[in-house]
């Protein structure tokens, strides 16, 4: 694998379904139980249906090594979330030490984790993690492009930029080292998503917000170009449910955490499934829901006149 390379193959395109339905999960986070509650009760069937991910598969719930696993299925796709990755570094060296302690960014689920470096099955682990892809391209039985990426996709690029990825091999890294980090940690799309949708902003988001930040908001808004719908998670909704903005699905809604969900959602249908965290709920109940919340359709986020200073000044930036 050439330095700095996290993928083997970074970009993946799938053709479509044409035996079952196409599921995607949000981030899991070693949360097996609540996943496999949410198939049984859509009655997943591994020979004719696909299971997509997110992402961030590890960390913070009991099961991570069995989470992570199910990349080796043939029904299901990941692709590499951030916790991935810093799974990758910590494998490779990256840890830091303070008073005595060696730690890494990792949250592993107690001092015998599995997941931690030096264990039996580390050979294995790390082969599963650079199998993982930065993005899935599917298309839909509708003929729908979906495109599949951890944290969202930012407003400067467009879903050409992430798959013209497939054609670079060791110069990766050097060519689209910032777009990968952005895929991988980005935040604004969801974070201006969840303001969005927030009831009866609009009245308040100029009191709130200077206009530089609304400028940036509306800009992390804006639909993806060449992509019918971006699915991602990263960033947990304080809502608890997931986010449609435009053409852009958002489905981190906090597994792992004591009062988060996981959700999965049918992408034909738009129907989407819920169950909440054992510990809060040991039964597990499964919710469905039969359309994804969105956000406001015409929120103004600025002024004619503020938009226009802002666009220049945007675009001189760019420039620079």
């Amino acid at each position: 694998m050439a330095p700095h390379m996290l993928f083997e193959k970074p970009f993946i395109t799938l053709p479509p379904n044409s035996m079952g339905r196409d599921f995607c999960i949000g981030d899991l986070h070693g949360c097996l139980e609540m996943l496999n509650r949410l198939l049984f009760e859509v009655r997943f069937n591994p020979r004719q249906d696909r299971l997509f991910s997110v992402g961030d598969l590890v960390h913070r719930g009991p099961s991570s090594v069995e989470c992570l696993r199910l990349a080796e299925k043939p029904w299901f796709y990941a692709v590499m979330g951030n916790h991935e990755a810093m799974q990758m570094g910590a494998y490779r060296g990256a840890i830091s030490s303070e008073r005595g302690l060696v730690y890494s960014m990792c949250e592993y689920f107690g001092p015998n984790d599995p997941l931690r470096p030096g264990n039996n099955d580390q050979a294995r682990m790390e082969k599963i993690l650079s199998r993982l892809p930065l993005a899935f391209e599917i298309l839909l039985a509708d003929g729908r492009k979906v495109g599949i990426v951890h944290a969202g996709l930012p407003n400067e690029w467009t879903w050409a930029d992430v798959s013209d990825m497939h054609e670079h091999g060791s110069d990766l890294y050097e060519r689209y080292g910032r777009l990968q980090r952005r895929i991988l940690w980005d935040r604004s799309t969801t974070i201006a998503a969840g303001i969005a949708s927030i009831p009866d902003i609009e009245k308040d988001i100029h009191r709130l917000y200077p206009p530089a930040t609304r400028f940036e908001h509306e800009l992390a808004t804006c639909p993806v170009l060449g992509l019918d719908l971006l699915v991602s998670g990263h960033t947990t909704l304080a809502s608890r449910q997931p986010l449609l903005a435009r053409n852009r699905l958002h489905l981190d809604t906090g597994a792992g955490m004591e009062d988060g969900r996981l959700t999965l959602v049918e992408l034909l249908s738009g129907y989407y499934w819920q169950v909440p965290d054992p510990r809060r709920e040991p039964d597990m109940p499964v919710t469905e829901y039969a359309s994804i919340p969105t956000t406001l359709p015409n929120l103004s986020w600025l002024s004619d006149s503020e938009r226009a200073v802002l666009q220049v000044a945007n675009e001189k930036s760019r420039d620079h």
